[in-house]
């Protein structure tokens, strides 16, 4: 086993908040407006081999859960049990998973009170990155951007992986103990829990360790956090906390009603974040906060590669069919035609699959949001006028069938 290279850093110290600044210098945007109600979800059970105690996604956008200590994927409809596989001094059990992700180079990572795990193919394994540190709580892993690398939030501190090399981070006035961390994917800024208290990394141009600042306010208890290309979510006792640093302010606040936010997730392909209390799911679109009937009971929530959301009550899998479905479509017959008709005239790269797949993502928000298709005089069209979801659904369902050519 190769021995890790531990290197304490310091971030930026945030100590008190300075001086207040001018009334007219607005930090936080409160959206305090009620949800408007959605209509019913579809649902569907899959029972386990007991009850179930955590969920997430593969990199390939299947459910991955632990019951009864023991890891399943979702395959073509049935859940397949993944074998922990120990030698040595291996750990021969997870302990308690506290999160799941998608891992870069495929399958998922699993933050357990026994160590970092594995799931690639048809096994489980232990993975050394974190001999010697405390338990995970949480983790994110970034590609590319000033902030890449595995993130794990640990007992002790948040540790930052790259290729050969583990530094740990600490924060003036802060405790050590880390319970969240998640980044977006362009790796630019991240959410961390740390001393139970919330914190915005965000990357230094120059390659060194990341700046860090506060909320502008006491945001209460963190339960979570989330991330997508360019926004941060985090579930709080005084609701949902959102930034996005190109936006002036660049916090925001959903108040909900008052109802604390127990978990937070965000659909990487629409960039819709999904918020949970008691007793409601929220779904999160710009502004825009719609309510549906959470099930009794339940506990835990991923979105899937279609959009779905999944939850668990026992050895119970609830999936509520929130995405797009999973019709599959491919850019020469179903996608081009599309884009010919409502993109073209403008974007006339995006005839071509090379040139237009990296940018698919970017311009399902700009439809979504209104930016796209424009109206005459290249000017954003007004808000009746927007294609509506059936309109692009196409482009989505695209996206999530992994964008076939």
């Amino acid at each position: 086993m190769r021995p890790l290279w531990l290197v304490a850093l310091v971030l930026a110290a945030c100590g008190k908040p300075p001086n207040p600044p001018p009334e007219e210098e607005q930090k936080l945007k409160v959206i305090s407006e009620p949800a408007a109600a959605g209509s019913a979800l579809m649902q569907e059970t899959l029972t386990a081999a007991g009850p179930v105690s955590a969920v997430g996604t593969s990199t390939a956008g299947n459910l991955v859960m632990v019951a009864e200590g023991r890891v399943h994927e979702l395959v073509a409809s049935e859940l397949t049990r993944r074998s922990l596989y120990a030698e040595g001094s291996d750990p021969t059990s997870l302990g308690q998973v506290n999160a799941i992700i998608p891992r870069a180079k495929g399958g998922a990572w699993l933050a357990g009170a026994n160590g970092l795990f594995v799931l690639e193919g048809s096994y489980v394994t232990h993975s050394p990155v974190m001999v010697g540190m405390g338990p995970v709580a949480g983790l994110s892993e970034v590609s590319t951007g000033g902030l890449d690398g595995l993130w794990l939030a640990a007992t002790n501190g948040v540790y930052r992986r790259q290729t050969a090399e583990t530094n740990r981070y600490t924060i003036d006035g802060y405790g050590e103990a880390a319970t969240g961390i998640s980044a977006d994917p362009d790796g630019n800024a991240a959410f961390a829990v740390l001393d139970g208290k919330l914190v915005v990394l965000t990357a230094d141009r120059g390659g060194g360790a990341p700046a860090a600042a506060e909320p502008p306010e006491d945001v209460g208890t963190v339960n979570a956090v989330a991330a997508a290309k360019g926004v941060l979510y985090a579930a709080t006792s005084r609701g949902v906390y959102r930034w996005i640093g190109t936006q002036t302010p660049p916090w925001s606040r959903f108040t909900l009603g008052d109802a604390e936010a127990v978990d937070v997730k965000v659909d990487p392909v629409t960039g819709t974040a999904w918020a949970a209390t008691a007793a409601n799911l929220l779904r999160i679109d710009g502004d825009v906060v719609t309510s549906f009937a959470r099930p009794s009971g339940a506990s835990g929530l991923t979105i899937d590669r279609i959009g779905d959301l999944w939850t668990a009550n026992g050895a119970s899998l609830l999936r509520i069919k929130a995405g797009a479905g999973g019709a599959a479509a491919t850019f020469a017959t179903d996608l081009k035609p599309w884009l010919q008709q409502r993109c073209t005239s403008c974007h006339g790269d995006f005839a071509d699959v090379v040139a237009f797949a990296p940018k698919a993502e970017s311009a399902l928000q700009r439809v979504r949001t209104g930016d796209m298709p424009r109206c005459t005089g290249g000017v954003p069209c007004a808000k009746e006028l927007w294609l509506q979801p059936a309109d692009y659904a196409v482009l989505e369902g695209w996206i999530r069938g992994g964008k076939q050519p």
